[in-house]
């Protein structure tokens, strides 16, 4: 849709993709397996996100399976609001994925950032003030900001009930914002206003029927996932927990998965009852990852944080989850849907998307069907469009200085190939 990421590369292209055909940017953000980097693609100019992995570190924490899936998974989909793929390649120490580079930043920024960053006059790349390693190091994470926004005398209680009201179709004007107006889209409770989230949640909730009805379960959602692109529309990204082939027979509505998934993963303020007891799992833990999601983007707080794990597993699987009093009263129909998504009991939990697209919540923003295609078919306004200064824009991305890039690229480790040839098709 944008011109700048309107690169559409050719079976031959991808087949013959190789570090010469990229001139590296910058890093966009370090995770564990890997570092993100912008790059151009040089024969065609285009700008795209290559998640480089150290090989030797692949193996050395027996991911190379994990990788292999993620890249065997995340080539097969296609979707609007799906990051995408376009290819993989390798060189003697690392793994590459070259991906839909998405310059609108993570949604954890609009929770989460702070409304005094400032931005250079033409909103260029280093125009965030968290381009030195420094203010890089600061970040603070999600839970360390629930501790800090939440106050002690903050009265919660459980959810009561509530009647549906008749549907109206909203739908709020978008506007065009730089990485350092992105808190006016917040309101006095902490999180999004609940025009805005509605219109990220719908995102959120149609790329997930998409993996759902694929045989994925995704496994990993968090803020960090969610990502947006130039016009401001969220694409889901890193499908490194996807497990596929865990198909569901009839609506969803407790049926039983094939086999028995009881790997540990995702992040831990996101992860289900279910997955915390070791229990078998389906495609019901992104329900709940869901729900969590819709009351941190409401709220500007995951519902269950605790700094000790230990604790926030108890939470996790034994508290109710509870609202601000005002909050409550004010947006009944947030909070019944959450309650229903944040049901310990999987088998108890409000896990058909169809269910939920009718939900009131909903129902006001997508009346109707064709509402949520209007969505898919990018028709819909977004709370915003990122103001960028073209395909190279980095404002909205806490990304780190040219030092630490440096170091960053000496620390690859070299691999040593012992016969086993594991990434011979990457």
């Amino acid at each position: 849709h944008s011109p700048w990421n309107s690169w559409d590369p050719d079976v031959q292209e991808l087949r013959t993709l190789s570090t010469e055909d990229f001139e590296v940017i910058r890093v966009l953000g370090v995770g564990t397996y890997g570092v993100v980097k912008l790059a151009k693609h040089k024969p065609s100019g285009c700008s795209v996100a290559l998640k480089v992995l150290s090989k030797e570190h692949v193996v050395a924490t027996r991911q190379e399976k994990h990788i292999l899936r993620e890249r065997a998974v995340h080539l097969q989909l296609q979707h609007p609001l799906v990051a995408r793929l376009y290819g993989t390649f390798q060189d003697d120490d690392c793994l590459y994925l070259v991906i839909e580079y998405l310059p609108g930043g993570e949604l954890w920024s609009l929770v989460y950032s702070s409304p005094d960053r400032e931005v250079d006059e033409d909103g260029g790349e280093g125009a965030d003030p968290a381009n030195n390693s420094k203010a890089s190091q600061e970040r603070v994470s999600p839970g360390q900001r629930q501790t800090q926004e939440k106050s002690d005398d903050e009265e919660l209680r459980p959810v009561s009930p509530v009647r549906p009201v008749r549907a109206v179709e909203i739908e709020t004007q978008s506007r065009t914002l730089d990485a350092s107006s992105l808190s006016s889209l917040r309101s006095s409770y902490g999180g999004l206003e609940e025009e805005h989230a509605v219109f990220y949640l719908g995102c959120i909730l149609s790329a997930l029927e998409y993996l759902h009805d694929q045989g994925l379960l995704y496994r990993d959602l968090k803020l960090e996932n969610l990502v947006l692109d130039s016009e401001g529309y969220l694409k889901v990204l890193d499908f490194g927990f996807a497990k596929p082939d865990a198909l569901l027979s009839g609506d969803g509505s407790g049926d039983k998965v094939q086999s028995r998934n009881l790997t540990l993963c995702g992040s831990m303020d996101y992860m289900a009852p279910e997955i915390l007891l070791h229990q078998a799992h389906d495609h019901r833990v992104d329900m709940w990852s869901f729900g969590i999601i819709m009351y941190e983007l409401l709220l500007g707080k995951t519902p269950f944080y605790h700094e000790n794990p230990r604790e926030l597993g108890r939470k996790i699987t034994t508290e109710a989850v509870a609202f601000p009093n005002e909050f409550e009263e004010a947006h009944p129909l947030a909070c019944d849907l959450i309650s229903q998504l944040l049901v310990k009991n999987p088998d108890a939990r409000l896990a058909s998307i169809q269910q939920i697209k009718t939900h009131g919540f909903f129902t006001r923003a997508f009346p109707s069907p064709e509402a949520w295609a209007r969505l898919l078919q990018r028709e819909r306004e977004p709370p915003f469009v990122p103001q960028l200064s073209g395909a190279f824009d980095t404002s909205f991305f806490q990304t780190i200085d040219d030092e630490e890039q440096d170091e960053l690229e000496s620390d690859v480790e070299p691999y040593f190939e012992d016969g086993s040839h594991i990434f011979r098709d990457f």
